[in-house]
């Protein structure tokens, strides 16, 4: 996540347009996604899928399947390339979550075909289950029985609490990223990043003007596009991040989530399920602990 938040301002409606396709399905090839597409649109060429698919392709939200015993046989005959989310991919579909407006699909029920709305659902928690997202930013304060045996209301509460963390994470990243940036500029020994000599202000500065003209033209410098001391810069800044981002508090942000869903009405059903979370109510615990300790200081008369 960390090494590619400068490049997730490229992820527009056109990018989530073909990136929410893979919500509803683990592995697709660009001409399954395109079937999908045509059938909002009769007149779309291949050709302009194709294009779209290899553009988050670049992007590193989604990645070619190495490993093809996950495909079926008809998808084996078909010898089509697949592709995957990344973890790159599943964090910009939790990024959008709440600010994408839903991209619908044709599906068949019963064999009559209608229109759904491609969003994040339960079966996108039970798809995707073992990617390192949920591993940090979910399972540490909610246990897998849970979510699959939860309801489809519930789930949802979920994923918008995930959605509140990424863009917290997002925050946090650009905000670690852009401050180690601005105190390479400020040319101060005790506010540079660790590594950079001073004789190299005048590198820094020249990294600094294309990355104002990467903000300003709406486009991604290539690392290809930096000299030689201009990428070391660069390369120490990311180090420096790293530092920073490995401090982050992810407990606080458990806090936020379970205070989000508790905060809320919550289903019986649910209720009786989250109950047997030992998980969650371990967390739950130590917010009310905090809770009531600081509401009694706070209102002592």
């Amino acid at each position: 996540m960390f090494s590619s938040i400068i490049e997730l301002h490229e992820i527009d409606d056109s990018v989530m347009q073909i990136l929410s396709h893979f919500i509803l399905k683990k592995h697709l090839s660009a001409y399954q996604i395109f079937k999908k597409e045509k059938s909002l649109n009769n007149k779309l060429d291949y050709s302009i899928t194709n294009k779209k698919v290899k553009r988050i392709l670049d992007l590193d939200l989604i990645e070619k399947i190495k490993d093809y015993t996950q495909l079926s046989e008809v998808e084996l005959k078909r010898n089509a390339i697949y592709y995957k989310l990344t973890e790159h991919g599943l964090f910009a579909l939790y990024l959008k979550h709440k600010t994408y407006s839903p991209r619908p699909t044709v599906v068949t029920v019963k064999g009559k075909e209608r229109l759904i709305p491609i969003t994040l659902s339960k079966n996108s928690l039970l798809r995707y289950r073992e990617y390192d997202f949920y591993k940090f930013c979910l399972y540490p304060w909610m246990d897998h029985n849970t979510i699959a045996s939860c309801s489809q209301q519930f789930a949802k509460k979920i994923h918008d609490s995930l959605s509140d963390i990424s863009q917290y994470v997002e925050k946090y990243l650009l905000s670690a990223y852009y401050e180690n940036l601005l105190s390479a500029q400020s040319k101060k020994s005790d506010d540079s990043p660790g590594g950079i000599d001073p004789d190299s202000v005048d590198h820094i500065e020249s990294l600094s003007k294309k990355f104002e003209y990467s903000k300003d033209s709406g486009e991604i410098i290539p690392l290809s596009y930096l000299n030689f001391n201009e990428k070391k810069i660069f390369d120490q800044m990311l180090y420096d991040t790293y530092k920073r981002v490995v401090s982050i508090n992810l407990k606080s942000l458990y806090y936020r989530a379970i205070f989000s869903l508790v905060s809320e009405n919550i289903k019986d059903g649910d209720k009786k399920i989250v109950q047997q979370d030992l998980k969650f109510k371990k967390i739950l615990t130590q917010l009310n602990n905090h809770f009531q300790s600081n509401y009694n200081s706070l209102c002592e008369t």
